[in-house]
């Protein structure tokens, strides 16, 4: 599954309505990012984790991560998923 079809399906879980997506995944997210997410088919890295709290983990941040971001997961038992909570391995990223 590609990182596109993987937002794809996320975005398909709030009945594909922008406003219940940027809502379930809170923050600073906005409608308006939910629509250039879909339209360019991509994700920025610091989102990811909202995507995949808000789907329940059923769509996870590697799973959004086609572009070489890498993760690493950190013991969490209110997470989401059995993993644990992702976290952005930035020295990965950075070599």
């Amino acid at each position: 599954m590609t990182s596109a079809e993987a937002l794809s399906e996320a975005f398909n879980m709030f009945e594909g309505s922008p406003t219940k997506f940027a809502g379930a995944i809170g923050g600073d997210v906005k409608r308006q990012n939910v629509e250039h997410w879909i339209s360019s088919g991509r994700v920025p890295p610091a989102q990811r984790a909202g995507v995949e709290r808000a789907t329940g983990a059923r769509v996870t941040v590697e799973s959004l991560s086609d572009d070489g971001v890498h993760w690493v997961r950190v013991p969490d038992k209110g997470w989401p998923g059995k993993s644990g909570r992702p976290a952005m391995d930035v020295a990965k990223v950075a070599a």
